[in-house]
């Protein structure tokens, strides 16, 4: 069973979190993310460098618009230094904990995106998991959501001064050059396969969901 799809254009919203503070070619992949999906047919919206604080209102932007019910779908990359598997690093030196940021999806607290996509992308380097991972606040059923990583647990996510980290660079590369609308999880596997072709030792990246159906990306 597919998640349903718009007849036109924007086929949903993408909002970039990209926090570049000493990570040298990271403005690639906003520039990288916003000239692809535009192409696409989805909005596109770029933030740079937010602190703990601003990211937490972006949040709360992004879930009290009022038009929220009649996106199609939403798509969210967190870009920046990792702390720890599902933490990374504002532009303030805060942790963040995305599963905190994902809750926020849920079907109790936005039922305006029920039965919708919600798809994050995470890339930042992933340390295992230890005892100084911050309380995830759990309340609300996941349902709809898929969370992409660039790396396994305990792996790093590479990235070069040239073209930006290696998971922007492979998926907006597979995104290019699709010739038709194309299931997600066929697009991931192609970006697995872009990956390995750019490295020697290609990073391993990781797939989890809930309840995800198939979403078919289009094109414009």
């Amino acid at each position: 069973m597919e998640y349903q799809v718009s007849s036109q254009p924007p086929w949903g919203q993408v909002h970039v979190l990209n926090y570049t503070a000493n990570r040298v070619g990271s403005q690639e992949d906003s520039r990288n993310l916003k000239d692809t999906y535009s192409k696409l047919g989805y909005d596109v919206s770029i933030y740079e460098d937010l602190t703990e604080e601003q990211t937490i209102s972006k949040f709360k932007d992004i879930l009290d618009q009022s038009n929220l019910h009649d996106i199609p779908s939403i798509t969210v990359f967190i870009l920046g230094h990792g702390s720890n598997a599902y933490e990374f690093v504002t532009a303030d030196g805060k942790r963040m904990n995305l599963e905190n940021l994902r809750n926020q999806f849920s079907n109790e607290r936005c039922p305006q995106l029920k039965g919708k996509p919600k798809i994050f992308m995470a890339n930042f380097c992933r340390e295992p998991i230890n005892d100084s991972l911050t309380e995830s606040d759990g309340d609300g059923t996941l349902e709809d959501l898929v969370n992409i990583h660039a790396s396994a647990v305990g792996q790093r996510a590479l990235r070069s001064r040239a073209i930006g980290t290696y998971f922007v660079s492979s998926l907006c590369h597979v995104l290019q050059n699709m010739t038709k609308p194309t299931d997600l999880r066929e697009l991931y596997y192609q970006v697995v396969i872009e990956i390995k072709k750019r490295q020697e030792r290609a990073q391993v990246t990781m797939w989890e969901d809930w309840s995800f159906r198939k979403f078919i990306v289009q094109k414009d």
